[in-house]
């Protein structure tokens, strides 16, 4: 599938008369052709390029490094006949679900989700549905997809709460996998997940599939800055624990070296093996200073990188007025995102110069990510086994190796322990933060650290991405045994 890319005055496809007859009725309403070819393609240009400069809210927000905040906006088309999206990603329980399709064909339609069991259901049953849109939709990098499309409503009452994925297939065997998050309409666990919503837009799989941009994947603009918009197709397969346990590598669900939705099934599954009553919710969820209220144990799973502002501060009032935080992944607190009506900003790679994350990564988190050792894999050698017996009564010997190997024999190959792919260590500015064990990875490896607050809030952080690997009983219960300690 290839990427029709619209700019400097050049169409990159071979079919320029089915590309220009497209954009002339895209632009034009009248019928008639009052435009040559050149004027055509300069207005293409002039309307394909944006530069986007002195976006206030977000200077307001950032450090001084950060202010020049530039984006370009790119218009393209999508060279596919088969394309769905929807409106948004993450839903209030309740609101209308809006399955955009542009296809000229029949489709079948199913909604299914994985539980916290890791076992996958079937929510709505298959259904035909007959489409006649116009295809090669046009994508705007600040709007989405601005072409004719038809719609499917979605009730998510009906749904429930969690992950869910919106299964489509063609005529001709084509799926498209959307995933979906609703927020729960009420909490009543003690103990809240918090989904990485804002992270699986930022890594979009779908720049694989339609070629759009997401944070790292960009055709014209490749500055430190992204713009999410609604409307977009966000391509993600969601597997089953058994699915897991037998596929490797492929390119909208990396099996192994996923940090994403599958990942966090896996440490969900652990969770309710290990006992543990929790509900899911989304990272925007936690944007409000109320959502806390009444809960004592927060945990992120293995790639929680994007963060608002107010879901960091809202994290250290937590802990402060005695929470837990429970951080099973690495990578965290990366770049910084700003909210707005029909769009998200995305900021930065690394975020120690903010006053505000400053504070955060070195009072709460404890450690941050490096890149040396990227995409290395190794088990974790104990360094504070005094503190391990202490805090989570588990006696194991200074020097002693944890976290060997990986749970899932397809992986063997490429996962030697719980500290890899993305790590974080301890900044030099950490604060009384107790070093459990370190990655044995040659350039530094994945620090595990915990801190008891003056409040009687706790943190423990495993930092690293390919901890959702872990075989080690012992691990699990320190995990255990932090969640269901008494403050």
């Amino acid at each position: 599938m290839r990427l029709k890319k619209i700019f400097d005055l050049k169409i990159l496809n071979s079919n320029k008369n089915k590309l220009l007859l497209f954009i002339t009725g895209l632009f034009f309403s009248s019928g008639i052709l009052l435009l040559l070819k050149t004027q055509i393609k300069i207005f293409i240009q002039d309307k394909s390029v944006t530069v986007l400069s002195k976006v206030e809210d977000w200077r307001n927000r950032s450090n001084p490094k950060q202010k020049n905040v530039v984006i370009i906006e790119e218009k393209l088309l999508i060279d596919d006949d088969f394309v769905a999206f929807t409106d948004k990603l993450v839903y209030k329980f309740g609101e209308k679900i809006s399955l955009k399709v542009i296809t000229n064909d029949e489709v079948s339609i199913n909604v299914g989700k994985v539980n916290q069991t890791g076992d996958f259901e079937e929510i709505v049953p298959d259904s035909l549905r007959s489409f006649s849109s116009p295809p090669y939709p046009l994508y705007s990098s600040f709007d989405g997809i601005i072409s004719p499309y038809e719609e499917v409503k979605i009730d998510s009452k009906k749904l429930g709460e969690g992950w869910f994925s919106v299964n489509l297939k063609n005529s001709s065997g084509e799926y498209i996998h959307l995933p979906i998050f609703v927020d729960p309409p009420r909490i009543n666990a003690k103990i809240l997940f918090i989904e990485s919503s804002d992270t699986l837009l930022s890594y979009n799989p779908a720049a694989n599939l339609y070629g759009v941009p997401n944070n790292y994947n960009k055709n014209l603009d490749k500055s430190i800055t992204t713009l999410v918009p609604q409307n977009i197709p966000i391509i993600y397969k969601q597997m089953s624990f058994d699915e897991i346990t037998k596929e490797k590598d492929s390119w909208d669900s990396l099996s192994c070296g996923d940090a994403l939705l599958n990942a966090d099934m896996v440490h969900k599954r652990n969770l309710v093996n290990l006992g543990v009553r929790f509900q899911s919710v989304s990272d925007k969820f936690i944007d409000s200073s109320s959502a806390l209220e009444g809960i004592d144990v927060v945990i992120f799973g293995s790639h929680n990188e994007y963060w608002s502002e107010d879901k960091a501060k809202n994290i250290m009032r937590f802990i402060d007025e005695g929470g837990k935080v429970l951080f099973l992944g690495g990578n965290t607190a990366y770049r910084k995102i700003y909210r707005e009506s029909g769009r998200e900003w995305r900021h930065g790679e690394g975020l120690l110069g903010d006053k505000t994350f400053n504070k955060f990564i070195n009072n709460y988190l404890g450690t941050y990510f490096t890149t040396p050792d990227f995409a290395t894999y190794a088990s974790s050698k104990v360094i504070d086994a005094e503190a391990i017996r202490k805090y989570f009564s588990i006696n194991l010997k200074p020097g002693q190796i944890i976290g060997r190997g990986t749970k899932f024999p397809n992986c063997s190959d490429t996962i030697a322990g719980i500290s890899g792919h993305e790590t974080d260590k301890l900044t030099s500015e950490s604060n009384g933060f107790l070093h459990l064990a370190k990655g044995l990875n040659k350039n530094g490896g994945a620090d595990i650290v915990f801190k008891k607050f003056k409040s009687g809030g706790q943190v423990l952080n495993f930092s690293s991405l390919s901890f959702w690997h872990n075989n080690d009983n012992n691990i699990y219960l320190i995990i255990k045994r932090f969640i269901k300690s008494v403050k």
